[in-house]
């Protein structure tokens, strides 16, 4: 059964400790498939993704700061990207050197456009896992 399948991870993946802030399902980004996020012209790439925030390797953030950032939220399948404009606020760095946060002042049109984006992610995967699979 597909739900019961466990999931390798390499050694050299990253882990958010489980006591990480955000309570929403996260979204783990691949590095060739990842998002970009902008961060007052510094862009990052983000390691995974909520509705209710987001991770990245951090640059010089400290927890409690807060920033304005845009995610750009490109959707090949449909031919079209999406910006969402939020706040962050950093809940966490960890000992990687991770940045936890959180989106503040996120209006819930963006909060639905990240919510579809990573339904419609999840959807590809399965595709592409179902066609690589040759039982299927």
């Amino acid at each position: 059964m597909f739900w019961k399948r466990k999931k390798h991870r390499s050694d050299d993946e990253i882990i958010p400790p489980s006591a990480d802030q955000r309570k929403a399902f996260r979204y783990e980004l691949e590095n060739a498939d990842g998002i970009n996020m902008d961060l007052y012209g510094t862009t990052v790439r983000l390691m995974n993704l909520s509705a209710e925030g987001a991770a990245f390797p951090n640059t010089s953030y400290k927890i409690g700061d807060t920033d304005q950032a845009g995610l750009l939220l490109t959707k090949p399948w449909l031919r079209y990207t999406t910006l969402v404009k939020v706040t962050i606020e950093v809940v966490d760095v960890d000992e990687q050197n991770i940045c936890h946060c959180i989106f503040k002042n996120c209006s819930e049109e963006d909060r639905e456009a990240i919510h579809k984006y990573i339904l419609e992610r999840q959807k590809a995967d399965i595709r592409k896992s179902r066609k690589n699979d040759p039982s299927h």
